[in-house]
């Protein structure tokens, strides 16, 4: 199982790891910092090193609690191997805005219209989120939301995380945004 370094520290930029399979143009780590694609958020991508040799992460995926991470050619690395992984800093940076921005328009979509998010997909420079629209939403209503979305963004509220089990935050309506998972009223 590999240990998830990024949910204890989002903002580290490099790390040393372990090398526990390989598998064609893919390794597995016994710990990462490179976030895997999921929940409509990309994964990570940057590069790791070993033997004075660097491999680009084209992508990362987490597979039965292993992540594994696709790399252009995986030729001079070993099983057990010590690398040095390294975030693309910018993109991971550029991501995380984008993602603290989209729970930020789902609590003003929520609050303006009472209606959940069917889905998004955060990418840089560019996201999407869908909900459930009313049928009489208008441009007028979707400059209202951006207007007032910029304005809470503005604010420079403080962000935090912090962890709580699921079976806890399904209890919690001001959590759950997501249209099939609301909690009882």
């Amino acid at each position: 199982m590999t240990e998830l370094l990024y949910l204890n520290d989002s903002y580290l930029k490099e790390f040393s790891a372990k090398i526990t399979a390989i598998i064609e143009n893919k390794i597995s780590l016994d710990r990462t910092a490179f976030f895997p694609q999921g929940g409509g958020q990309p994964s990570d991508t940057g590069t790791i090193s070993a033997n004075g040799k660097e491999f680009s992460v084209l992508s990362v995926k987490k597979e039965n609690g292993e992540v594994w991470h696709s790399l252009k050619e995986t030729a001079g690395l070993s099983l057990g191997e010590q690398v040095l992984g390294k975030i693309s800093w910018e993109r991971r940076f550029n991501l995380m805005r984008m993602h603290t921005s989209a729970h930020v328009l789902a609590a003003v979509i929520f609050g303006e219209t009472k209606k959940m998010i069917t889905g998004n997909q955060i990418e840089w420079p560019v996201s999407r989120m869908d909900f459930d629209a009313p049928q009489s939403f208008s441009d007028t209503d979707a400059q209202k939301i951006e207007k007032k979305t910029n304005q809470d963004l503005a604010c420079g509220h403080e962000v935090s995380a912090f962890f709580l089990p699921r079976e806890k935050a399904m209890q919690l309506p001001e959590l759950v945004r997501l249209k099939g998972i609301m909690p009882p009223e």
